[in-house]
């Protein structure tokens, strides 16, 4: 059995975001494009990226005390 995969890796070659979908699952090239988006921002500017969070947006602080505003 085949599964698709999505693997994103950072320019040190690291791997930082791995999507495995069954067969009958197809990927989301958005939800891709927003994860790349989210890395490049949060290793940018150091700051945490909240659920929902959309290119444009304000990440958050790294800091447990802020998980609850977002």
């Amino acid at each position: 059995m085949t599964y698709r995969a999505t693997f994103t890796v950072d320019p040190k070659g690291v791997i930082q975001a791995i999507y495995i979908n069954l067969p009958s699952v197809g990927r989301n090239i958005d939800e891709i494009i927003k994860i790349i988006q989210a890395l490049q921002y949060s290793e940018k500017t150091n700051l945490a990226i909240p659920a929902n969070w959309k290119s444009g947006e304000l990440g958050m602080a790294r800091d447990w005390n802020m998980v609850d505003k977002y």
